[in-house]
């Protein structure tokens, strides 16, 4: 999935829970650190023709991981440790 139209929404509670950050294809941020939005979320939604890559460290680095589809939990080396994400 890649292009748009869609949006992805990071939860920083498990199960879509608690406060979202929406985005849309094409939005990057290489440190949400500078956001202050480092370390936060747990859970992430997908709708529509969209994914998004998550890495657990700045400018991409660290362990990333491409996610095409909505997750309650995110994978164990992302959980509340997300600082970087690009919106395909």
């Amino acid at each position: 999935k890649s292009g748009g139209p869609g949006t992805v929404c990071l939860y920083e509670g498990r199960n879509f829970s608690g406060a979202a950050l929406c985005l849309r294809s094409g939005q990057v941020s290489r440190g949400l650190l500078l956001q202050h939005l480092d370390n936060r979320y747990s859970s992430v939604t997908i709708e529509g023709n969209v994914s998004v890559t998550l890495c657990r460290d700045r400018d991409f680095s660290s362990y990333c991981e491409r996610v095409q589809e909505s997750q309650p939990r995110l994978h164990g080396f992302l959980d509340n440790s997300v600082s970087s994400y690009w919106v395909h």
